[in-house]
């Protein structure tokens, strides 16, 4: 602001008080702000009808969901509660319910993701107080001492510019939210909350689908390194059995590079499995915001017999319902559908921006100059009037916007729709997973059934002396597959069932009190 405006605004604000005592004198000792206040209530009421009849409303959303599941033929049509929202219980795992526990309060992304809903609500109430009256109080000295005193040359004029500019009142400012703004600016700050809290419930699913998946992983690379450790020492004892007949002349040497390239192989298999041992194991660390995995991790699942057959597999069900409310629950839908009516909050602004702005404002303000100590010279001001803006001129502009808010809000119906079929392929594929690795997992249970029957009978044979020890090499090498191949059909199924629920829920019980009753059942 330039120095002549500041004084004139001083000089303003002097002569507007004066002629406002002279005005209440004239009309017997009435109020000057009578007239302000019959033109504001006016504005006001006439803000408020537009303000209805402009709102911008949400278009109605295309759910393309079919009717039933085409692989749902070994789920179960239940509806999910409060034990299915917290799957994980199914498989009856202390270990694993302890650390799905620990990872939904201490996993980093997740308290990032939750610090943005309290930045989204803070977000939103600042957004209702902005429709809200402003009111400022200012008092204080506006010096222009020497300023002014240069700029005058009488010695009248340098005595007036020697003392200060006294201000002290209150502000008032109202920009009324009409023409749409108010709510299209509601319906964005929803929205910014609503993407928050869906998010959150997205992390909280994909972090306990990935939780189970990496546990599945570390607990088959424990249990296979037992296995492989086995094996690579029964093709040891198959190498020395064969060498000692390759001496005897009754055996090739071919069979015994045989055994040494199997024996090879397992360590092979035991480097690459350790490998992913101490990789999940440090996977799950960071899941669980740790910086080093536990000791008591390794040591209770290595204390797990390989070969033992979970009584909880055959029994877990998916919580699955029709495939529209299921859509309609899953964070990704309710993000896409978020962000449709985060683009018609925005449209409705750009509607509002090609209508005229009004405003209330108001002062009640005392203005004076101050010379040492002695207030000299005071006025006051005391007013309330609407203002208005009315865009006359701009090329365009406004219009063009209006145009791209209503493109990008086509662009959020159709990402909505693509959301929507993204969902039901997702679902359907990891319901086709699911099934495919629960039959997989039946056929290698009866095969490890079929190998302790043959197992007890290959020992009364060892007993009687009917095979050789090279038979019961073989023979063990041939179990020792098999309970590997067990081992990963049960680590697929795991993890296909938690990506199953992953892809059917549309959130996850984190009630410690809830889970710890459920897990007594």
């Amino acid at each position: 602001m330039g120095l002549d405006a500041l004084m004139d605004g001083v000089r303003l604000i002097s002569q507007s008080a004066q002629l406002a005592r002279w005005r209440a004198a004239r009309r017997g000792g009435g109020s000057t702000a009578v007239t302000g206040i019959r033109a504001t209530t006016v504005s006001v009421l006439a803000a408020v009808s537009l303000s209805a009849c402009l709102h911008t409303e949400m278009p109605a959303l295309d759910t393309p969901a079919p009717a039933q599941w085409r692989q749902a033929h070994t789920a179960s049509a239940t509806q999910p509660s409060a034990a299915q929202q917290a799957w994980w219980l199914a498989f009856k795992d202390p270990l694993l319910n302890q650390l799905i526990q620990t990872a939904l309060k201490q996993n980093l992304t997740l308290q990032q993701a939750s610090e943005r809903i309290s930045y989204a609500r803070s977000l939103q109430a600042h957004e209702l107080a902005t429709e809200k009256p402003q009111l400022s109080l200012y008092a204080g000295p506006n010096s222009l001492s020497r300023m002014l005193a240069a700029s005058n040359s009488s010695s009248s004029q340098s005595h007036h510019a020697a003392s200060g500019a006294f201000l002290a009142g209150f502000d008032l400012i109202w920009e009324l939210p009409i023409f749409g703004q108010g709510s299209g600016q509601r319906q964005m700050t929803l929205a910014d909350l609503r993407i928050a809290e869906a998010d959150v419930s997205s992390k909280q699913i994909s972090l306990t689908a990935e939780l189970v998946r990496v546990y599945a992983e570390l607990e088959a690379a424990i249990q296979r390194e037992k296995q492989l450790a086995l094996t690579e020492a029964g093709y040891a004892n198959l190498q020395v059995l064969a060498r000692k007949g390759v001496s005897g002349g009754f055996t090739s040497p071919e069979i015994a590079d045989a055994f040494m390239e199997e024996m090879q192989g397992a360590q092979r298999m035991r480097r690459q499995n350790r490998l992913n041992q101490e990789m999940a194991l440090q996977k799950l660390a960071v899941l669980c915001g740790q910086a080093e995995p536990t000791d008591l991790w390794l040591t209770e699942l290595q204390a797990r017999p390989a070969d033992q057959v979970s009584p909880a597999m055959q029994s877990v069900s998916l919580p699955l319902t029709l495939p529209a409310d299921i859509i309609r629950q899953r964070p990704d839908i309710k993000i896409a559908e978020a962000q449709v009516l985060k683009a018609t909050g925005a449209l409705g602004i750009a509607k509002a921006d090609l209508y005229p702005k009004l405003s209330i404002e108001g002062a009640l303000m005392v203005a004076g100059r101050v010379s040492g100590e002695r207030l000299s010279h005071t006025g006051s001001l005391t007013y309330i009037a609407p203002s208005i803006n009315i865009p006359l001129l701009d090329w365009g502009l406004r219009r063009e916007v209006v145009n791209q808010r209503e493109s990008q809000l086509r662009e959020a119906l159709l990402a909505y729709k693509e959301a929507v079929l993204l969902a039901i392929e997702e679902t359907e594929n990891a319901l086709l997973n699911f099934n495919e690795s629960r039959a997989q997992l039946v056929a290698d249970e009866q095969a490890l059934s079929r190998w302790r029957t043959q197992s007890a009978k290959l020992q009364r044979a060892v007993d009687a002396g009917y095979l050789s020890k090279m038979d019961v090499f073989k023979q063990a090498m041939k179990n020792q597959q098999i309970l590997v191949q067990y081992i990963d059909a049960k680590q697929a199924w795991m993890t296909g069932y938690a990506y199953a629920n992953k892809a059917l829920s549309g959130a996850v019980n984190t009630d410690p009190d809830q889970q710890a009753t459920d897990n007594t059942q």
